[in-house]
């Protein structure tokens, strides 16, 4: 038993330094379980096989954390300011510059819900500013009017829409206002 609980030990290492190395996360997730398929002893290749699923499932909900943070991020940026924070990434690190790509395509958000950190309207044009609670900047670009400004706290969701455009909608109201992401 203690020499399961010592090969087991070393096992765990070999993930750790392993997993340092690969460059992709899906190798990161599959390196742990290439370690177990050269283990001869049936009851230590489970136990590894085991570890390796831990593993691979905390590096997997990490990534996916990540991508979808970094996704909810670039929201509503056009194409032009996606790419220009992009080159600046890959001209420090350019692993990570492609990387961020793949990530990019694989997964990127349909529509975001905020909380209105604080609103104001152009009394000339009655065209509304949206700071919301995660730092983006939302300004009202068509014709269509609401009422008043939302109150700070407010819930919006805003929403991809045809040809590249957004429309924002606050809880509790009806209709949406076409919006453009400055910031």
């Amino acid at each position: 038993m203690n020499g399961i609980k010592f090969s087991g030990a070393f096992i765990l290492a070999g993930f750790c330094l392993s997993t340092a190395h690969a460059s992709s996360p899906e190798e990161r997730i599959l390196e742990p379980f290439e370690a177990c398929r050269s283990i001869v002893s049936s009851t230590e290749r489970l136990a590894c096989f085991d570890s390796a699923v831990i593993r691979a499932t905390a590096v997997a909900n990490a990534e996916r954390k990540t991508r979808v943070t970094r996704t909810k991020d670039d929201f509503g940026l056009s194409g032009i300011a996606i790419a220009k924070r992009e080159q600046k990434i890959a001209a420090s690190n350019p692993e990570q510059g492609v990387q961020r790509s793949k990530e990019r395509a694989e997964i990127e958000p349909g529509k975001i819900t905020a909380k209105i950190r604080s609103a104001f309207e152009n009394r000339k044009t009655g065209n509304k500013l949206y700071i919301l609670d995660n730092g983006q900047i939302w300004v009202q670009t068509g014709s269509a009017r609401s009422k008043r400004v939302p109150n700070p706290g407010a819930e919006v969701t805003i929403t991809k829409a045809a040809l590249g455009s957004f429309k924002l909608r606050i809880t509790g109201r009806k209709g949406f206002v076409p919006v453009k992401r400055q910031k």
